[in-house]
């Protein structure tokens, strides 16, 4: 099922204008994990100054039911940044 805000790709047609007629929906692509051998993280560590690498992970959605600003993912933003 999709909810608002949700990504998706779609394959269709839109014949009269109005309404695309989707024929395929792809949601959740899973892009191939990244990789980064011991030697390119000592590299990047030392570029930073000897500071310890910082990983955040975050999960959407990123929406309300009832708002589609993005307001959770602003907010999750201004703590990144």
């Amino acid at each position: 099922s999709l909810f608002p805000g949700q990504i998706v790709a779609i394959e269709g047609m839109n014949p009269t204008g109005r309404k695309l007629i989707a024929e395929r929906i792809w949601e959740g692509a899973a892009q191939p994990m990244a990789t980064s051998s011991v030697k390119e993280m000592r590299k990047h560590v030392a570029k930073q100054d000897d500071m310890p690498l910082r990983v955040m992970v975050a999960n959407g959605p990123y929406t309300t039911s009832d708002d589609t600003e993005y307001k959770p993912w602003v907010d999750l933003m201004s703590n990144v940044m």
